[in-house]
C-alpha cells in the first residue's frame, strides 16, 4: 500500500500545500496583469483551498485553520467582480461581433462601457492581490498547513477521516436538497444559492478523493454538469440584463440598435431557461440522490 492510501491525512496536507503555491503563482498573475485567465485560476485554487481547510477540521489548529480560511476567502472574494465582468464582456463580444447576424454599429457603445469597466476591476482586482496580502494569506496558510493537533497521529488520522466523509457526504445532501428546492419555486436568489452549494460540494468531494485516493467517479460528473448548467444560466442572465440597460439607453437615439439588443436579450434569456430545463432533466428522472449525497 502506498503511503497516500495508508495516511490519507498526509497526502490531503500535500495536496493542501500544492493548492498553495498554485493560489500563490495565480494571485501573482493577477497583481501583474500578465494574462487573463488569472483571475479565473485564483478563484478556482482559492475555492479548493477552502474546502481542503474545511476537510482537515480536527486535524490541524482550528484557530489557525480558520485564519488561513478567511485569508484565501476574502482575496477570492475580492476578485468575484472582475472576473464577472470578464466573462460578460467576453460573451458579448462573442455575440455582437457573430458574422451570421451583425449587430448594428450603435451597439459597440456597450463593448466600449464593458471594456472600460473590465480595466477598472481588473486593476481592483490586481491591488487586492498586493504582494502584503498575498503574503499575509500565505503565512496563514503555512501555519495551518504546517502545524498539527496533540493527540496521538495513528488515532487522530482515524477519526479526522470519519469525519473528513461525513463533512463531504453532508454537503453533497445539502447542495441537491437546495437545488431541488431551487428548482421548485424557480426563484433566482435560490438558484444562485444551489449554484454556490453545488460548488462546495463538489470541491469537497474531489479533495477528499485527492485525500484517500479514489472518487466516486459518477457523483462527481453529475456535480460538474450541474454546477456548468448553473454557471451557464446565471452568465446569461447578467448578460441579458446589461444588453436590456444598454437598449434602453439606445430606444430614442438609435431604434434599431436597441431592437436588435431586445432580440438578442430575448435570445440569452431563453439560453437561460434551457439551462434550466438541462438541470431539471438531470435532477428529477432520478428522485432520490445518489447513495453519497444521500446518505
Amino acid at each position: 500500500m502506498n503511503e497516500a492510501a495508508a495516511r490519507p491525512d498526509e497526502a490531503l496536507l500535500a495536496e493542501s500545500r500544492r493548492l498553495a503555491r498554485r493560489f500563490e503563482r495565480a494571485a501573482r498573475r493577477v497583481r501583474w496583469q500578465s494574462d487573463s485567465e488569472g483571475i479565473h485560476d485564483t478563484r478556482v485554487s482559492g475555492r479548493r483551498l477552502e474546502a481542503a481547510l474545511d476537510l482537515l477540521r480536527g486535524l490541524v489548529p482550528a484557530r489557525a485553520r480558520r485564519r488561513a480560511r478567511r485569508a484565501v476567502r476574502a482575496i477570492r472574494r475580492a476578485l468575484g467582480p472582475a472576473r464577472e465582468c470578464q466573462v460578460n464582456a467576453a460573451l458579448l463580444a462573442q455575440r455582437l461581433h457573430a458574422p451570421a447576424t451583425p449587430a448594428p454599429p450603435a451597439t459597440a457603445s456597450l463593448l466600449a462601457r464593458l471594456e472600460r469597466r473590465r480595466v477598472r476591476r481588473e486593476r481592483r482586482a490586481a491591488s487586492a492581490c498586493s504582494r502584503a496580502r498575498v503574503a499575509r494569506a500565505m503565512r496563514r496558510l503555512r501555519r495551518a498547513l504546517e502545524s498539527r493537533a496533540t493527540r496521538e497521529p495513528e488515532f487522530l488520522a482515524a477519526e479526522w477521516l470519519a469525519g473528513a466523509r461525513r463533512r463531504a457526504e453532508a454537503r453533497s445532501s445539502v447542495a441537491w436538497s437546495v437545488l431541488r428546492g431551487a428548482l421548485a419555486s424557480g426563484d433566482d436568489d435560490a438558484l444562485h444559492q444551489a449554484r454556490i452549494a453545488i460548488k462546495r460540494a463538489r470541491y469537497s468531494l474531489e479533495r477528499l478523493a485527492a485525500s484517500e485516493g479514489t472518487a466516486d467517479a459518477s457523483a462527481l460528473e453529475r456535480l460538474i454538469a450541474v454546477q456548468e448548467l448553473l454557471g451557464l444560466r446565471h452568465d446569461r442572465n447578467l448578460a441579458r440584463d446589461l444588453v436590456l440597460r444598454a437598449a434602453e439607453r439606445l430606444q430614442f437615439s438609435q431604434a434599431e440598435a436597441a431592437r436588435w439588443l431586445r432580440d438578442l436579450a430575448r435570445q440569452l434569456g431563453q439560453e437561460a431557461d434551457e439551462a434550466v430545463e438541462g438541470l431539471r432533466r438531470i435532477v428529477e428522472p432520478d428522485a432520490s440522490e445518489p447513495a453519497r449525497a444521500n446518505p
